[in-house]
């Protein structure tokens, strides 16, 4: 059975895990930082499965985009099952990109609200245990604010996205994802024009995957660009944040309030002045007939 992934699992003798790419894992094993035989001496797992893997130049003549495979003979629980995502080039660049992102904007639809995203840790392809199951989120963020304020609170401080770069969350993991006060944005993986021309089928260098990746990253941190999406699910709002969330809400209700009626009195004002500024040329008109 032949596998494919473009991102693995690094299991480091300190204990910590951390998610690399193909270019990484290849640059890993030929600074000689990793051992890939035997298999039993390796440090690289593949997320779904947990089985070891091992990093493999292109396949164009040794060259192109790398990817990480089983052993041969290796035997694995997924077979005959899809997987639960693919990756694509439009998926680990957005990957890419938005792990370490600082700041970026989301919006529903064109009637709801631009929410401001201020990032304090991210982590990519997280594994979340749901017994007896698991699933994978794409990106999984630790907020530091938000603007309006009060959806910090009400996402309990943290937000998952998923990239529909090809098929959509099963309907299980929004509900338990939900349950457990994780918001689950599943956003439209939507690459700028000027960026998508450049977009290859496969990556030949890591210095080209990280040119776009840091290209997408830069426009959706620093201009008007929104990432488009959708929660098909609500997430709960856990005790310790409700309280404070349904207080900040209100607040931003009164400040709404408030502004409205700011403008409201600016027009009245503006009104004003311009029926003074016709009764001031009124008054010149008849002193010139006097």
């Amino acid at each position: 059975m032949t596998v494919t992934k473009f991102y693995a699992s690094w299991e480091k003798e300190n204990g910590e895990a951390e998610i690399i790419n193909a270019f990484q894992g290849i640059r890993l094993r030929d600074d000689a930082r990793i051992f890939t035989k035997p298999k039993e001496k390796g440090s690289l797992y593949d997320i779904e499965t947990g089985l070891h893997v091992l990093p493999r130049q292109g396949r164009k003549n040794g060259k192109g985009q790398p990817y990480f495979s089983y052993y041969s003979k290796e035997e694995s629980p997924l077979k005959n099952r899809p997987s639960s995502f693919a990756y694509t080039p439009e998926l680990n660049v957005f990957l890419r990109a938005f792990d370490g992102i600082r700041k970026f904007r989301i919006q529903e639809r064109i009637s709801e609200p631009v929410v401001e995203i201020y990032v304090n840790h991210s982590w990519k392809l997280q594994r979340i245990e749901a017994e007896p199951d698991y699933f994978i989120v794409k990106i999984y963020l630790e907020l530091l604010e938000t603007k309006p304020y009060s959806y910090f609170y009400k996402w309990n401080g943290r937000l998952a996205l998923e990239f529909l770069a090809t098929s959509e969350p099963i309907p299980l993991k929004r509900v338990l994802l939900a349950k457990r006060g994780i918001p689950l944005y599943e956003a439209r993986a939507i690459i700028p024009e000027w960026i998508q021309k450049t977009l290859p089928e496969e990556f030949d260098t890591e210095e080209e995957f990280d040119q776009i990746a840091k290209q997408i990253r830069e426009t959706y941190s620093n201009t008007n660009y929104r990432l488009l999406g959708k929660f098909e699910r609500e997430a709960i709002t856990l005790p310790e944040y409700k309280e404070r969330y349904e207080t900040m809400e209100r607040f931003e209700i009164q400040c709404k309030e408030l502004e409205a009626q700011v403008r409201e009195l600016r027009g009245c004002v503006e009104e004003l002045k311009q029926m003074q500024e016709k009764l001031q040329k009124e008054i010149e008109e008849q002193q010139i007939l006097l």
